[in-house]
């Protein structure tokens, strides 16, 4: 008779043994590559904003870093639910490296994706007023000095992709769609000096650099750079009299750029809210 049929207890104890590395193991190396995928999706922004390397080549990076910390998230999963099985109400003290990779895991995962969870259209220029959107003047020599890929002059139409793939993108059916509550704020009953320090009091509040203040002309011109990847995008408030009041327009545009996964939207968005709130005052 063999070892394991006389002694089954050694064979279980060395069967929990090899659980217990594998577990071990598993989550160690899970929150290894978590880290790491955590650290590359980092990077992959910042190195494009300091000159390091391309656009696509950070994409690219950015999609190693995601997809990798997913898998990390679970292979922590898998040593979590070992614990769960094996230590049942104990699970939690012996579990930290695991708990530990699947949180960085999952966040490195989640925060890209977010952005599309809201499936943004693919446009990068928003604005409250499709017939006349308000002027891009003051800030045009600073988006030649970054090397700005897309116009400065709205267009209502874009074309995406070449010969029998290629479509046309309604950017004005596009937004009327995806950001219905994007309109001009209108303020009744007031003048348009007011409005016009409201609307730059407004843009102050915001991470903007603005560049440029013309009342006499109702233009404020900003731009915004986005902390990650330091993309440009940039923005024109425009003040006009109205019938009863005085009504201000807004237009967000980045500088490269298909699609801003909703970015110029949701900056407009805020801009609009806190201007609204002096509209209380």
């Amino acid at each position: 008779m063999s070892d394991v049929q006389r002694d089954p207890t050694r064979t279980a104890g060395n069967t929990t043994r090899v659980i217990e590395w594998v577990k071990r193991k598993a989550a160690a190396i899970g929150l290894t590559i978590a880290v790491t995928g955590a650290f590359v999706a980092m990077v992959s922004g910042l190195g494009y904003q300091a000159g390091f390397w391309p656009l696509f080549p950070a994409f690219r990076l950015l999609a190693a870093g995601v997809y990798g910390a997913a898998g990390a998230a679970i292979i922590c999963a898998v040593a979590l639910l070992i614990n769960v099985i094996k230590y049942k109400t104990d699970f939690v003290s012996r579990s930290g490296v695991a708990i530990l990779g699947l949180l960085i895991g999952g966040v490195v995962y989640y925060v890209p994706n977010s952005l599309l969870i809201s499936n943004p259209p693919p446009i990068h220029d928003v604005t409250t007023d499709f017939d006349n959107p308000p002027s891009f003047i003051e800030v045009l020599p600073l988006r030649e000095t970054t090397g700005a890929k897309n116009t400065h002059r709205y267009k209502r139409e874009w074309k995406m992709g070449d010969g029998e793939n290629a479509r046309v993108i309604n950017v004005v059916e596009l937004q009327k769609k995806h950001f219905q509550d994007i309109r001009p704020v209108m303020f009744e009953g007031k003048g348009y000096q007011e409005v016009f320090q409201k609307a730059l009091q407004a843009a102050k509040k915001q991470r903007w650099t603005i560049i440029s203040v013309r009342p006499e002309l109702g233009r404020i011109e900003a731009f915004d750079k986005t902390p990650w990847f330091g993309f440009y995008d940039d923005v024109v408030i425009r003040v006009t009299e109205a019938h009863g009041g005085t009504r201000v327009d807004i237009r967000s545009n980045s500088r490269i750029g298909l699609g801003d996964v909703g970015k110029n939207a949701q900056r407009i968005r805020q801009y609009i809210r806190d201007l609204a709130g002096t509209n209380s005052h």
